[in-house]
């Protein structure tokens, strides 16, 4: 039996850049909100049927959907569809790599041997997790982005590369939500901390992401509980407790609808994959 090394007990570990990675298999539809900057979808086996509030698209080996930041979607396997998912919800992931926090990629890209074998490698790191492997995954996840970034953006990449007045001080707030949101902050504090009133903050967030900053925040504390969970060392209350919700109940419900299942399912599959 295979002994799971716990993340945390890696030295080479670089705090504040956790990515969110699942490998899973979908066995009925699910719904949520990316929380994330971005979402990456490959598919590995079968189709995957995702829909947008319009439209619905299948997406088959080897092709990857990339998930614009804020978007409800539902996703179904109506074929045995396994697929990977990574969340990216880090502005100091893009700073260190030079793109910008708020790019926008092409949603569906079709089959790309460069993603295909990067995604791979990243399944193996992640399934074997040896000493190091956070090292690995962060270099993996980085290379990812920059493919992304110079072959399916939608933007030129000389006109993404400088930001808006408005993008500049809602990326001054993403920053600050990101590092402080399990404190119980307020929109006094992160528009103190952008420099602007928080009408004008909440104007420009809402503008910018389409959801008030306290709602970011929110889906941010779901995403860094997932994180916790899926490691398997705390209970549910326990992470609930840690990220400032009121209830465990509150907290379900809340986790349920951006992370698209249930924090109890979430650490039941963590334990089992341990020691596996």
């Amino acid at each position: 039996m295979k002994q799971r090394i716990n993340p945390e007990e890696v030295p080479a570990r670089r705090k504040n850049y956790n990515t969110t990675i699942h490998s899973h298999a979908e066995g009925e539809q699910r719904e949520w909100e990316n929380g994330g900057y971005i979402e990456i979808i490959h598919v590995l086996e079968g189709i995957l049927v995702i829909g947008t509030k319009t439209k619905e698209y299948e997406f088959y080996p080897g092709e990857t959907a990339v998930i614009k930041p804020y978007a409800r979607l539902t996703v179904s396997a109506p074929k045995g569809g396994r697929s990977q998912s990574f969340v990216f919800d880090n502005p100091r992931y893009f700073d260190d790599i030079g793109i910008p926090a708020l790019h926008s990629f092409d949603f569906h890209i079709g089959k790309d041997e460069t993603i295909s074998f990067i995604c791979k490698k990243i399944n193996e790191e992640y399934e074997n997790q040896s000493y190091f492997h956070e090292s690995m995954l962060i270099a993996l996840t980085t290379q990812l982005l920059i493919h992304l970034y110079r072959n399916y953006s939608e933007i030129p990449q000389g006109d993404g590369a400088s930001l808006t007045g408005k993008q500049k001080i809602v990326r001054e707030a993403l920053e600050y939500i990101y590092s402080n949101c399990q404190k119980g902050i307020s929109t006094s504090d992160i528009s103190e901390h952008a420099c602007v009133s928080s009408s004008y903050l909440c104007r420009c967030f809402k503008q910018v992401c389409g959801v008030s900053p306290l709602e970011y925040a929110e889906r941010i504390r779901c995403r860094k509980a997932m994180e916790d969970l899926s490691r398997g060392n705390s209970t549910v209350y326990e992470v609930a407790l840690k990220y400032n919700f009121s209830s465990v109940s509150y907290f379900s419900r809340r986790y349920k609808k951006y992370c698209g299942i249930s924090p109890s399912k979430t650490l039941s599959d963590a334990l089992k994959n341990r020691f596996c």
